[in-house]
């Protein structure tokens, strides 16, 4: 009856301590990644939710092995992705198998395999359809994120239990997909013991739950910029910490602050300041009377309030801080791959609509190919003044690239510079 989800959720919720159960010989752990499923029956988004649990479990015990449940069919419960939402199962695949896993020498991917719910029943046709997109997703041989890292702590995962409980503080895991609702999307996670091994921008929600030795070397790093939030009691001059920018929540009455380590240009700065003049009325939670969920797959624990455009504010500068090589209109995930090139994930912006990514980089293009099942043509190549090229590649130097993306789904292209 285990549901194991975000590590910190599934102790909260379940007392369930996925670290504990690997480091006592469990061989593997299932993961509930199920976001469509639970769509489908709810209207409720989980994507963002769900999919970005499994780069945090994985940080937090590499060393285990996960099997992820891709939520397929299920004749007594009534629902069948495979026929009713294909587009999204396609996506849920490509996503899946995406995370990467970064330590002091090389990237790993963070699922090692999954578990069909429900595997009987489904014809012959149907497996081709789908070992096909899984063999796809299984084809990234990354060498590195391209993008912002998030930072797991075991320290401050533990101390988030005792603040959470006293203060109803957003947990890590609920700051990585708020981010990610917010088009900001995390390529993948790090341990704070490895950041000295480190090249990427850095994400790390609740730096304040850090022992100090672990604030120093986040203090330290050199590999980029910073992204840090921490809550109303800190202090940053106390703490030697000394951000180039900061802003604070201005709607919520348990006020997180974000402070940025690195430099920040003024029209983010811009953005943000406008960003945050976005009023938000929803009500913070009553304290005296918190009344705890349940449902761990469906229910969200209960959280102080977060103004929107906070958490706006926080993508648009994660977003900045993680490189600006490539330059997409759409939601994208991108990776370093051990051949050279990048691996960029497209995601689809409209539920019922097609749509298109416009890519562009800092650098000439070499070469774009569709690696995805969709779609059918090759992207088409526009130059620095995007007059398009069409579908074959010109020697005149080129900057970008256009591609269709199915409805609520996902296009993956591999780019070499």
């Amino acid at each position: 009856g285990m549901y194991c989800t975000d590590p910190f959720e599934s102790m909260f919720m379940m007392g369930f301590s996925i670290k504990t159960v690997i480091n006592a010989g469990v061989d593997y752990i299932m993961p509930n990644i199920v976001p469509t499923g639970m769509y489908m029956q709810t209207g409720q988004s989980f994507f963002q939710r769900y999919f970005n649990q499994i780069p945090l479990i994985r940080a937090q015990t590499p060393e285990g092995k996960y099997l992820s449940m891709l939520g397929v069919q299920d004749a007594s419960e009534e629902w069948n992705i495979l026929n009713h939402a294909p587009c999204k199962l396609e996506r849920d695949m490509y996503t899946m198998f995406s995370f990467q896993y970064v330590d002091d020498v090389s990237s790993h991917r963070s699922m090692d395999g999954l578990m069909v719910c429900l595997g009987d029943g489904i014809p012959s046709k149907d497996w081709r359809w789908m070992n096909e997109r899984l063999d796809i997703a299984f084809s990234m041989d990354a060498d590195g994120v391209e993008g912002p890292l998030v930072v797991w702590s075991d320290a401050a995962h533990d101390n988030m239990l005792y603040e959470y409980v006293k203060t109803r503080r957003w947990s890590l895991h609920r700051q990585l997909y708020s981010v990610a609702e917010q088009g900001c999307l995390v390529g993948g996670a790090a341990r704070i013991e490895n950041i000295h091994a480190l090249k990427n921008a850095l994400f790390i929600p609740n730096f304040d739950l850090m022992p100090e030795n672990e604030r120093k070397m986040v203090k330290e790093y050199k590999g980029g910029r910073v992204v840090l939030t921490v809550g109303p009691d800190y202090d940053p001059k106390a703490d030697g910490l000394e951000p180039s920018y900061a802003f604070t929540d201005p709607f919520a009455p348990y006020k997180l602050t974000t402070y940025v380590l690195g430099d920040v240009s003024d029209e983010i700065k811009a953005q943000v300041n406008e960003i945050l003049l976005e009023e938000d009325d929803t009500p913070d939670i009553d304290m005296n009377n918190i009344v705890e969920q349940p449902q761990l797959l469906r229910d969200d624990i209960p959280f102080r309030k977060v103004s929107k455009c906070f958490q706006k504010a926080i993508a648009v500068v994660t977003k900045w801080v993680g490189g600006d090589l490539f330059n997409v209109n759409v939601p994208y995930r991108a990776f370093k791959l051990a051949n050279g090139k990048y691996r960029l994930y497209l995601f689809g912006l409209y539920i019922e609509q097609y749509s298109h990514a416009f890519v562009k980089c800092k650098t000439v293009i070499k070469d774009a190919k569709v690696v995805s099942k969709f779609p059918v043509l090759p992207v088409r190549f526009v130059n620095e003044q995007n007059t398009s090229f069409g579908f074959t590649y010109s020697e005149t130097q080129t900057y970008g690239f256009q591609v269709k993306l199915q409805p609520s789904g996902a296009t993956i292209v591999d780019v070499e510079l």
